[in-house]
């Protein structure tokens, strides 16, 4: 749009935008319709630091599933673990666990993945210190700062995944960080 005054007119669920040479109209639909936001009741609370929470995730979610054939695995499963909190995700062939700040309340929560890489998405927009996270056995509610986040739970039980990971290890071997991402990117061409 030009650097105009844009006018904006409302008319029977319809929007008109004009400015200079240029109209254009938006149909709408009565507001009557719109969905209610669902309220948590008698939830638990929670409080994160909303940079270790998205790294958290950053960290987990790209090894959940797409196949919804096996909804469980199309979640990331957040969960208490050793009084931390805990996400983990997989789809069979690749497992991301990642433990982020201490927690007090009892947590076993499967969170759509898509709920999730909407948060990464959200978070990158806004700065805020604090991402509250209310849940009840339904519903979960992500609110940080002036955007709140509602989504259904996945109903399941998730995959036991710490017995895939073996207690010891035969081999063992170490490198610096920027070589090993080095070497990655330039495998991962081929």
């Amino acid at each position: 749009l030009p650097n105009d005054v844009v006018e904006l007119q409302s008319d029977d669920f319809k929007l008109k935008i004009s400015t200079g040479k240029y109209t254009s109209t938006i149909n709408g639909m009565n507001p009557d319709e719109f969905p209610v936001m669902p309220a948590i009741t008698n939830g638990k609370t929670i409080k994160l630091k909303t940079a270790d929470f998205k790294k958290a995730l950053q960290q987990s979610v790209f090894a959940a599933s797409s196949d919804d054939t096996r909804p469980v695995l199309t979640s990331v499963y957040v969960h208490s673990h050793a009084s931390k909190l805990t996400l983990a995700a997989t789809d069979s062939y690749r497992l991301a666990e990642k433990t982020t700040s201490g927690v007090k309340e009892e947590v076993k929560l499967l969170v759509p993945a898509t709920t999730m890489s909407e948060l990464l998405r959200i978070f990158g927009d806004h700065n805020n210190e604090e991402t509250t996270l209310t849940f009840d056995e339904q519903q979960v509610r992500f609110q940080a700062g002036d955007v709140e986040v509602i989504s259904r739970l996945i109903d399941g039980n998730y995959p036991d995944y710490r017995k895939l990971i073996p207690a010891k290890f035969e081999v063992s071997a170490e490198t610096l960080k920027s070589e090993l991402l080095a070497a990655t990117k330039v495998a991962s061409l081929f």
